[in-house]
């Protein structure tokens, strides 16, 4: 009994370790889970624009992505944008001034093969 309490204890010291050293890796990514309601949303903003790109569903008989907390499908407008495109990682919505694609996550570039990625600026 007490080997398995002590085996017990360890694991959950273990455990509760684990998720703050893997936050490090990605500190400075937007969660793109985050709720709509929650500081601004996640998804990433391109320029000042206004729209931000929450959420992307990808199912064989539909697309919808989730802009500035509303479902859209192709096809359907959010202001004075047309969603024209959704992908699994991003969104291309035309307004009158051009098309302008919104990311859930930052491209990333590598610099050469041997270079660690670093965000695209």
């Amino acid at each position: 009994m007490h080997t398995l309490y002590c085996v017990l204890v360890l694991g959950l010291g273990l455990a509760s370790a684990l998720p703050a050293r893997a936050a490090d890796v990605f500190d400075g990514l937007p969660d793109p889970t985050r709720p709509a309601s929650a500081l601004g949303g996640g998804g990433v903003t391109t320029g000042v624009h206004g729209l931000v790109l929450q959420s992307v569903l990808i199912a064989p008989q539909r697309r919808l992505a989730v802009i500035n907390g509303h479902t859209l499908a192709v096809g359907e407008r959010i202001g004075d944008a047309t969603v024209a495109d959704i992908q699994p990682h991003e969104v291309v919505v035309k307004r009158a001034s051009g098309e302008l694609t919104l990311r859930l996550v930052p491209r990333y570039v590598s610099r050469s093969t041997n270079a660690t990625p670093k965000p695209e600026n």
